[in-house]
């Protein structure tokens, strides 16, 4: 869906924006954020180009990470050229880069630094507001879905739409701004630097990737730093490395709903889990993704079925977390 306010933000601070966006959706805001607002199998750069041009306003998340995100100056580039308003959101007390003051420069800034919550959202909504004017949050709907399970042979096709109407809309984005507020998840994760880079690292976490398995070079998720696809005729399983700190539960939690499941290895619980169904138009309509919680990799599974997807989840073998990069 486009035509919402654009929030512009680094893949490290992709917690904060989603704050950003569930605050703003909260007061009637429609915004546009991605992943969230990048349909399944569309091209990432395409979604982006087409989210810009469609918003009435850029809300930009600005930090030190901003400073060394070319895509964020890419988009304010467009945001630009479009004469389209700018509403920068700043974090922490960084100066822009010369390049991004080029474009933001005459900008009224909002600063976060130092104060509470309940005194920037007012301001913030009020900003934007003056920009996009008051209209409904946008709407998805969601059915729920249950596990798959590996016994059954050929479970029936369910068609899964990731986002709920009016009320289950404003649920969804308190339940993620409810997570990013006291899951405090980045301090718990384990730096990735303690599991070896590559192949060998990989496997490490995920035995079960095989020298079949590619890897790709251009992720179609920026922010993972290292995937590798392991591809079947009716199913592909993408093992994926994050920059330490991200926050992976936001990420799919943004597209895949608010309600994830446990996600166990060999007995004990390790991260979170989702099962859902993109567009019926989408080649791999069926996914799975799982992440662990101390640990920056996830796995994912998309499938052409509902069966080729649990075929696809039996192949995944995961390490427990204290078994990982050890000799």
């Amino acid at each position: 869906m486009r035509g919402g306010a654009f929030v512009c933000h680094a893949a490290r601070d992709a917690g904060t924006a989603q704050r950003v966006v569930a605050v703003l959706e909260a007061a009637g805001v429609a915004c546009w954020i991605a992943p969230r607002d990048i349909e399944p199998g569309e091209s990432w750069s395409s979604a982006i180009v087409d989210g810009l041009e469609a918003a009435p306003a850029v809300v930009l998340v600005f930090s030190a990470a901003t400073n060394d995100s070319p895509h964020v100056t890419r988009e304010l580039e467009t945001a630009v050229h479009r004469r389209i308003p700018i509403v920068p959101v700043r974090l922490e007390p960084v100066e822009p880069s010369s390049d991004l003051r080029y474009f933001i420069g005459t900008s009224q800034w909002l600063d976060t630094g130092g104060v509470g919550a309940e005194q920037w959202e007012p301001p913030l909504v009020r900003a934007v507001r003056r920009a996009v004017g008051s209209r409904p949050p946008r709407t998805r709907q969601v059915t729920a879905i249950r596990d798959p399970d590996p016994s059954d042979p050929t479970p029936p096709p369910r068609r899964f739409l990731p986002w709920a109407v009016a009320g289950g809309a404003l649920v969804l984005v308190v339940t993620v701004a409810v997570v990013l507020l006291t899951r405090g998840g980045s301090e718990e994760v384990r730096p990735a630097g303690s599991v070896p880079d590559g192949r060998a690292g990989m496997a490490s976490v995920f035995p079960s990737l095989t020298d079949g398995c590619e890897l790709v070079e251009e992720p179609q998720v920026e922010a993972k730093s290292e995937v590798y696809a392991c591809r079947s005729d009716d199913h592909v399983v993408r093992y994926s490395r994050w920059p330490d700190g991200y926050d992976r539960l936001a990420f799919f939690t943004s597209y895949m709903g608010p309600d994830p499941k446990a996600w166990i290895v060999h007995g004990t619980e390790v991260g979170s889990q989702w099962t859902y169904e993109a567009a019926a138009d989408d080649f791999n309509p069926y996914r799975w993704a799982a992440t662990y919680e101390d640990l920056p990799f996830s796995v994912e599974v998309e499938a052409t079925s509902a069966h080729s997807r649990v075929i696809g989840i039996s192949e995944v073998e995961a390490a427990a977390p204290d078994d990982v990069g050890r000799e």
